[in-house]
């Protein structure tokens, strides 16, 4: 679906003000936080793997390596699902699973999925000022 629901909201605004100074586990910790909020509202039976994964890999990434090819599988799996919001939630979570460095884009593009996920239960202005005050705080928090 990927739109620009994010495009002129002030998160966007300073995201992309703040981009050179946040580190990949800043992004990673914004998105994941944010993908956390979103399965608290919609709950996703297939990324609750993911998501104690992905918490428990903040803690001792080395030990739970093993457990990652499944992982991803199971999200893979969650992509391909007929549910739409499931599937742009899954991307972004598929996301965090890769080792590669997180920029400003890579986290802007995961928010995005996110918010359209939430575009696929409820009218974008129902929920842009509330999930665009939700990130400005993450963000805030997370860039001190």
């Amino acid at each position: 679906m990927m739109s620009d629901l994010l495009d002129g909201t002030e998160f966007d605004r300073r995201l992309s003000a703040c981009a050179e100074q946040l580190t990949d586990r800043e992004y990673r910790e914004l998105v994941l936080e944010y993908c956390q909020l979103c399965q608290e509202v919609y709950w996703f039976e297939q990324l609750e793997n993911a998501f104690a994964y992905l918490t428990l890999t903040d803690h001792d990434r080395e030990q739970l390596q093993s457990d990652l090819p499944d992982v991803r599988s199971q999200v893979q799996e969650a992509v391909g699902e007929y549910f739409e919001s499931l599937n742009e939630v899954a991307t972004a979570v598929y996301r965090l699973l890769d080792d590669t460095p997180f920029s400003s884009i890579d986290a802007r593009t995961c928010i995005a999925h996110v918010w359209d996920a939430h575009a696929c239960n409820v009218h974008p202005e129902e929920f842009r000022c509330r999930e665009n005050r939700v990130l400005r705080e993450l963000l805030s928090r997370i860039s001190k």
